[in-house]
């Protein structure tokens, strides 16, 4: 009977893992994403945020001609934006023209 329930607290804690992280990189090869792509920034409530604009450099987003992760690049401009934030997930803030989230993306190419 231990032995049942050690496994069934085994197989719970095997579903309960983080999925992949997204990858911008894994999306252009996918097709999903192309590089050069321009990406918006949205806040916490779906609004793009008026002239942030970034573009798709392999596994990273150039913005003024720097390279970021799609996370600080995020957490920096929602900062400045006056959101107080200290850790932004930046798949669910960068959209695609069409309003496609990379979280969005990311979970159709993994499906």
């Amino acid at each position: 009977e231990l032995d049942a329930l050690l496994a069934e607290s085994m197989e719970l804690a095997a579903k309960r893992t983080k999925s992949p992280k997204a990858d911008l990189q894994e999306l252009v090869e996918r097709g999903a994403l192309r590089n050069g792509q321009k990406l918006h920034l949205i806040d916490y409530k779906g609004n793009r945020v008026k002239k942030v604009v970034a573009s798709v450099s392999g596994s990273s987003l150039i913005f003024e001609n720097k390279r970021y992760s799609m996370s600080r690049l995020a957490t920096q401009l929602l900062q400045r934006e006056g959101f107080t934030s200290e850790a932004v997930r930046g798949p669910t803030h960068w959209v695609t023209d069409d309003g496609k989230t990379v979280k969005q993306l990311w979970e159709e190419a993994a499906a």
